[in-house]
């Protein structure tokens, strides 16, 4: 039997219908223990933020910074970047606009934030000692430099490089708890931006192992994240699962995704923010369940656009369509638009119309009017809140994130704002 159930939000104008089997579902819980790597994640940076702009009042100012260091640049990054910003404003050091404006766009739950300020960043500051470069970093979080110790630089054809690791200690609030915890990192080296060094880049040493059996085989589970929220590992999570029997490995998978062992599907219901945790539940082997991944039914959701018609995604079915989510601020989402989307489109439907597109927007309505407008841009665009069901519902993370849904309603490509091969996995789609 399955359980259809259908949710509406209706001061944003959308309904998001879920369908998935509810019958006996059988729960997995694997406790996930700390496991270190030297390239579990993407490069991160440290940046630094001038004096004037906002968000540099996003972080405490560091205690003792050694007196003997000139040309110091302060570095910031964040854990969590929702919880940084609300308490920047509870403690009066980031206006109300500023924190509506993230939460339009990103979709921040402050309910899900402490007003206490925690020290959910990384913070250090790279400075020169006689003509010697250094670094040193808060390694204690607790916003004083005073038993810190300065780390020194190679200069190497204008970069300055390091590769040492540190055990960094933060704070994250889960579960309605503020929990302190740490992590290992590696420093790789320092920029040089037009002359100025400003920006420390690392990487994430650490991830998560956990091990569960499932019909009487031993499968490894491997967790890590790979952008900025590093520690947070419900935030960008990758999720490996390899038989220990064959050694075959599938993935990556994220929460919320879908994956077959044996002739069972397994839905990874939750992943723990602090990565110790994941639960699995059994599902049908059905492709009827929807999913934002490849090869499944595209989520079915409903709305109205910026003209005050209703929409839905199902009166798609028969076409090729292009989901395109996108913010009006997002540089790379209009850049996206500009630059490779309006021109493909109007190319590929120069002849016929072999290609629809629905914008989604997550997006205050007159932003995103006003923008369509000035480069005349006439499909339909969708708009709702950054805390909307839909964002959810399709695990955005970034603007833009792409789908291309075939006339069946089966998701075929999806694509992330950096991708460069769209045009090609179009065309090679409509060539069929």
């Amino acid at each position: 039997m399955k359980g259809v159930f259908l949710f509406f939000l209706s001061i944003l104008n959308v309904a998001i219908v879920y369908s998935q089997n509810v019958t006996n579902p059988l729960l997995i819980q694997i406790l996930m223990g700390k496991h270190t790597s030297d390239s579990t994640s993407d490069i991160q940076t440290l940046m630094s933020f001038d004096s004037n702009t906002v968000w540099n009042k996003a972080f405490p100012d560091l205690k003792n910074v050694p007196k003997d260091f000139d040309s110091v640049r302060r570095v910031s990054e964040f854990i969590d970047y929702g919880q940084v910003i609300y308490q920047a404003y509870k403690r009066g050091d980031m206006p109300f606009s500023f924190l509506k404006g993230v939460i339009q766009k990103w979709g921040v739950d402050t309910l899900s934030c402490t007003p206490v300020t925690i020290t959910t960043y990384i913070r250090g500051l790279i400075g020169k000692k006689r003509n010697t470069w250094y670094y040193i970093l808060d390694e204690d979080g607790n916003g004083d430099l005073i038993n810190d110790k300065p780390v020194k630089l190679k200069k190497v054809s204008g970069t300055l490089f390091s590769g040492k690791e540190h055990i960094i200690t933060f704070q994250r609030f889960q579960d309605g708890q503020i929990q302190t915890s740490s992590t290992k990192i590696k420093v790789l080296d320092v920029q040089n931006n037009n002359g100025e060094f400003r920006s420390l880049n690392y990487r994430y040493l650490e991830s998560r192992k956990g091990l569960f059996t499932y019909h009487n085989t031993s499968y490894t589970v491997l967790l890590s994240s790979r952008f900025l929220s590093g520690f947070n590992y419900k935030s960008e999570p990758q999720i490996f699962v390899k038989n220990n029997k064959n050694g075959i490995t599938v993935g990556p998978f994220r929460e919320g995704d879908y994956f077959n062992l044996d002739s069972d599907t397994l839905f990874i219901k939750d992943v723990k923010k602090d990565g110790e945790v994941i639960t699995l539940s059994k599902n049908a082997n059905s492709r009827s369940i929807s999913s934002t991944q490849k090869g499944y039914l595209a989520p079915l959701f409903a709305g109205m656009t910026l003209n005050q018609d209703s929409i839905k995604l199902s009166d798609y079915r028969g076409s090729y369509t292009l989901l395109y989510f996108w913010n009006s601020t997002c540089g790379a989402s209009t850049f996206r638009l500009e630059e490779t989307i309006v021109p493909l489109v109007n190319k590929i439907n120069s002849s016929q119309p072999r290609l629809k597109v629905l914008g989604v927007a997550l997006d205050f309505p007159e932003a995103v009017s006003s923008y369509i407008k000035q480069k005349k841009i006439d499909w339909p665009q969708m708009v709702a809140s950054a805390n909307s069901p839909i964002k959810e519902l399709y695990k955005i993370t970034h603007y833009p994130t792409i789908f291309l849904v075939d006339p069946n309603g089966v998701i075929v490509e999806s694509f992330l704002e950096e991708s460069l091969t769209i045009k090609e996995i179009l065309l090679l789609h409509l060539k069929k």
